[in-house]
């Protein structure tokens, strides 16, 4: 496995082990006051969360670009390269995963993905918006949506954004695959125009299927949409393995399944290998308990 990407990472391969309770530490950046809060609680709640996703209601939408030349993430691609081309286009269900264009302090630019989980939130990997090597984070992070080639149906530039959601134990503590979570929080309803992703932090099983979509640089240079399946590997409380092929640029991607027509992400693809952060049940209901997953009809039941 090799490293690629403008943010470069200093970290061991790490097994997955036994299921453990991973400890949050979450800081909320606001992007106009430039002030943090932080918060903690133990990510062991004895629940399942459910968000369900909801469809955009607009069409007609602006057609700006931010053009770069280099992208996020590590690779994997598994054997033979099973990837193949979709189309984002309003209405349908890969139109609330977009492309990020990420622009750090040292002018570094780089390519990522994430996804709308909510009216005002967008999930993506903490290595988008936080820089490990450098200790710093993003300048300037542009969502583009429905990107076809140099076509670009929504793009969503960086002054919209509200807040950042990160783990706290930036700068201090080094890169885990554990705390590679990130979320964004828009001052306008972008999720009302693209729609949403559902989220759903059931437990997923060894040997169910998943999906992996996002824009890698490989094909297209991170201008045109892929999408793999796979099989999960292995499962603990914050991680998935899962033997679909990504490439870097897809860091951020939803990792998920589709059921009655409409996607359900699991965990958001981070690292090759290839590893998902869960969106586990803990992180999900404080981000609700927070005012971040607004517009959803939320479920919450006891585990069986």
């Amino acid at each position: 496995m090799k490293k690629f990407g403008v943010v470069l990472f200093s970290m061991m391969f790490l097994m997955m082990g036994t299921t453990s309770c991973f400890a949050e530490k979450i800081s909320v950046y606001d992007n106009t006051t430039k002030n943090v809060e932080n918060f903690e609680f133990d990510d062991d709640l004895d629940i399942d969360f459910k968000l369900e996703p909801k469809e955009g209601i607009l069409s007609k939408l602006s057609n700006v670009q931010d053009n770069s030349n280099t992208d996020i993430g590590l690779c994997s691609i598994i054997g033979e390269d099973n990837r193949f081309p979709v189309t984002p286009e309003y209405g349908n269900e890969y139109y609330p995963i977009a492309r990020l264009t990420i622009k750090f302090p040292d002018g570094s630019v780089g390519y990522g993905t994430g996804y709308m989980i909510s009216k005002y939130t967008m999930a993506t990997a903490g290595h988008c918006i936080y820089d490990d090597e450098n200790k710093c984070f993003a300048t300037s992070i542009i969502a583009d949506f429905g990107t076809v080639g140099d076509s670009v149906s929504l793009s969503v530039p960086s002054d919209r954004i509200k807040t950042y959601v990160y783990y706290s134990g930036y700068p201090n503590e080094s890169y885990s695959k554990e705390s590679d979570y990130a979320f964004i929080n828009y001052k306008l309803a972008i999720g009302q125009l693209t729609g949403t992703i559902g989220v759903d932090s059931d437990t997923v099983c060894v040997g169910d299927t998943v999906w992996v979509t996002g824009y890698p640089s490989d094909l297209g240079n991170c201008k045109y949409m892929y999408k793999c399946s796979g099989n999960v590997e292995s499962v603990t409380d914050s991680l998935i393995k899962y033997d679909a092929d990504t490439y870097r640029g897809q860091s951020g991607s939803p990792v998920y399944y589709k059921s009655g027509g409409k996607l359900y992400s699991y965990a958001t693809h981070i690292y090759g290998g290839n590893y998902g952060r869960r969106l586990s049940s803990g992180l999900m209901t404080w981000l609700s308990d927070n005012g971040f997953l607004k517009w959803g009809r939320m479920i919450l039941w006891k585990r069986h």
